[in-house]
């Protein structure tokens, strides 16, 4: 059975927008593990944290100091159990109805899917995997239309 393992690294105290969404998804055919990253943060954004995670049965790596995004990502691989399928979340996501689905259900079609990212404004911030040479992400600053067939 295929397994998912969701990790949310978490630094910025203020960022704790769409934890509670994402703890209600699971995939339809498959097992589920989340685990949250303190990533250095103050006492009490640190004790909320280990409260959400706790609520929601999830995971907690305490790192002690700031890492990068890709250091704590893998200290939480590390920490957790073997999993075929991993993905990785801003603690700022605002996951839109089906996101997190649509995403797990590509995982036959591809080895790396990636949803598109969206500003409150509506504007792309990510629509793909791959950067362009002025190093930001394909669709910066586009209308979402224009990339439709992202999840």
């Amino acid at each position: 059975m295929d397994r998912a393992l969701i990790i949310t690294p978490s630094i910025n105290p203020g960022n704790f927008v769409g934890l509670v969404a994402r703890a209600s998804w699971w995939p339809e055919d498959g097992e589920l593990e989340h685990v949250l990253v303190n990533n250095a943060q103050d006492a009490v954004a640190a004790g909320r944290l280990r409260s959400i995670a706790r609520q929601a049965s999830w995971g907690v790596v305490e790192l002690g100091y700031n890492a990068s995004f890709s250091e704590a990502c893998n200290a939480a691989v590390e920490a957790a159990g073997a999993s075929t399928h991993v993905m990785l979340l801003n603690d700022d996501l605002e996951p839109r109805e089906g996101m997190l689905q649509a995403l797990w259900d590509a995982r036959e079609r591809a080895s790396i899917v990636g949803s598109m990212l969206l500003h409150r404004d509506g504007t792309v911030n990510h629509a793909g995997a791959r950067f362009l040479p002025d190093g930001y992400h394909v669709g910066r600053g586009e209308r979402p239309e224009n990339h439709a067939g992202c999840p």
